[in-house]
């Protein structure tokens, strides 16, 4: 009589592999993704993690991550930090080789080739035959819950995040089976998965400027006769601006003023442009030809009131030019302005 003994055998290891990460950018009231997919599965990682060390196997059961439950992301920005919930869902993986499936318990797992995902904690439920005994995979990646871009958005808003780059760390354990000379072992797998945002709260999505840029000259005085002008434009901006909407001034080097078309260009006229409805601090642009603001450092602005509209008139004028030193002639002159969302 013959008695064989059947030795069922679980071994725990642990292994570390490399951090996957996914990154986008917030732009205003927009959150867009740059090195992330979304799949059917949900959000993933632009590129795969590369395990390191995997002990060879004749057989795995690849699982998903230790839990699936919703997560607190702590993004920490230049000098304060947001909260944003996140919750990874699965693991994708790449196997080395498929040289049969069967079923096993576990969280759900579809395959498809040599790729295989796992949605839900745990190990899977799929045993895959490799097709000699090798390292089990050579790619995963974290499979997350769609992300709810409101709720992100709003955590940023909430705690009035500055500009910057904002970047957290989620760590997050991979359990799998595998089978070595007809032993049944459990590996753990050390994973993390990094977030960076780029983090621009204000955006300007359009700008319109209405008006005719023409002035109608006002002739006035007595004996001496002087000529005076005026016209405006409406400028209208919607966006994202948590500031108002800052107007800046493109440098000519050089005086502003109207020139004549077909004769003297010394025989000028300097004129003034302000924002006379709509902004707030100082509103001079140009005064008597010279410029009052610069592109970037001193500028004027526009307030809004619920920081996604905002309307300012400006407003164009010259003043007591003297007649007599003018010519007969149509005056035409530019200038240049620029506009940015205030953060």
């Amino acid at each position: 009589m013959r008695i064989f003994l059947l030795v069922f055998l679980t071994l725990i290891w642990s292994f570390y592999a490399r951090s996957a990460d996914i990154s986008g950018t917030i732009k205003g009231d927009k959150l867009i993704w740059q090195s992330a997919q979304v799949t059917s599965d949900g959000l993933v990682p632009a590129a795969w993690d590369i395990p390191l060390m995997l002990p060879a196997a004749e057989k795995v059961t690849p699982g998903g991550p230790d839990m699936t439950v919703e997560r607190t992301l702590e993004l920490r920005g230049p000098s304060q930090s947001v909260s944003v919930p996140l919750t990874l869902t699965g693991v994708a993986y790449q196997l080395t080789s498929n040289a049969g499936v069967q079923m096993g318990s576990g969280a759900p797992a579809t395959v498809s080739g040599t790729l295989l995902s796992v949605k839900g904690a745990g190990v899977g439920d799929k045993v895959v035959a490799l097709s000699v005994s090798s390292s089990p995979f050579s790619h995963y990646r974290p499979i997350i819950k769609t992300i709810d871009a409101s709720a992100w958005l709003a955590a940023f808003q909430n705690v009035k995040a500055e500009k910057g780059i904002y970047q957290g760390v989620i760590n997050y354990l991979i359990p799998y089976d595998y089978y070595q000379n007809g032993i049944l072992i459990r590996n753990t797998i050390q994973a993390s998965l990094t977030v960076k945002l780029d983090h621009n709260p204000a955006q300007l999505n359009t700008v319109n400027v209405m008006g005719d840029g023409v002035i109608q000259p006002l002739y006035h005085g007595y004996p001496e006769r002087l000529v005076s002008g005026v016209t405006q434009y409406t400028i209208t901006a919607d966006g994202l601006f948590p500031n108002g909407v800052f107007i800046g001034l493109k440098n000519i080097g050089s005086n502003y003023q109207l020139s004549p078309q077909s004769t003297d260009p010394q025989a000028g006229i300097k004129y003034s442009v302000e924002c006379s409805s709509g902004c707030e601090g100082s509103t001079a642009i140009i005064t008597d030809g010279a410029a009052m603001i610069d592109e970037s450092l001193n500028r004027v602005k526009i307030t809004s009131s619920n920081n996604t509209h905002a309307e300012a008139i400006i407003r164009v004028s010259f003043s007591d030019e003297k007649l007599a030193e003018l010519n007969g002639d149509v005056y035409v002159g530019t200038f240049t302005l620029l506009f940015e969302a205030g953060f």
